[in-house]
């Protein structure tokens, strides 16, 4: 029983194989806790059923990582059930190439909550278990800073907390800040 899973309908979800080669992008229509299974909203037809697949999926507070299995399709959804324990093996090779504009709205400062008015536009580079690489201008943040990074995927807005935790400048005078999830319970 996964009775102590947080809720994760209509959260994004990206479905990896056991190769961790990217299948899909997508979101949960139902999360049955109870169960431990998850509908999602596209057919994986490539994947017959009982294929074993990774899957991260962004909530509210942050990132999770599950490995889980394809049970049944529905109509035009597909059902997999995550297992008992979270998938924490080789977490790095989960990062999933984005390259798609997100915004910051806040900046949180030791000193307080700073809001960006007009809201920073980014490019949210990839995305991981542990944390996601954010291209922008620089002069924004600085090093331990807590940026609320705002998202789109597969057509499901997704916040973010991160901890910006390195910088590495590119060749077109941007930042590349590679920023560590703040996993939060809601």
């Amino acid at each position: 029983m996964q009775s102590g899973l947080r809720n994760y309908t209509n959260c994004p979800v990206i479905i990896y194989d056991i190769n961790n080669e990217h299948i899909a992008d997508s979101f949960i229509t139902e999360h049955d806790k109870r169960s431990g299974t998850i509908l999602i909203a596209s057919l994986l037809n490539n994947l017959e059923q009982g294929a074993k697949v990774n899957i991260i999926i962004v909530h509210a507070g942050g990132v999770a990582s599950y490995n889980g299995s394809l049970r049944k399709a529905r109509g035009e959804e597909h059902e997999i059930a995550l297992y008992n324990e979270k998938h924490r093996q080789a977490r790095g090779s989960h990062r999933h190439k984005l390259n798609t504009p997100g915004t910051i709205n806040n900046i949180i400062t030791k000193d307080g909550k700073q809001q960006l008015n007009p809201p920073l536009q980014v490019i949210v580079v990839n995305i991981s278990t542990t944390g996601t690489l954010v291209k922008a201008v620089p002069g924004y943040f600085k090093l331990g800073a807590i940026i609320e990074i705002h998202l789109t995927i597969h057509g499901k807005e997704a916040i973010l907390l991160a901890t910006v935790v390195r910088e590495t400048k590119n060749a077109d005078s941007t930042i590349n800040y590679g920023c560590k999830f703040m996993h939060i319970d809601k």
